[in-house]
């Protein structure tokens, strides 16, 4: 899966990326590979969050992406 979503970035021209997982094992797991395969593709993480399993609102995480400077 983490191939694939890596592999659509690159093809539509996104450059940098953020990464926003859960905390759980689910979202260690994606986040490793996430990890490894962005940057083999040449995609480079400009921000790296991970939010609580039951956390009410996501925009503060969003904003922070956008903030960074991701594109994706």
């Amino acid at each position: 899966q983490v191939k694939r979503h890596v592999e659509l970035l690159a093809k539509r021209g996104v450059k940098k990326v953020g990464l926003l997982v859960e905390d759980s094992a689910a979202g260690v797991s994606t986040h490793d590979a996430m990890r490894r395969e962005l940057p083999a593709a040449g995609l480079q993480i400009v921000s790296d969050q991970t939010f609580p399993i039951r956390v009410p609102d996501m925009t503060p995480f969003l904003r922070k992406m956008r903030s960074d400077g991701a594109e994706a």
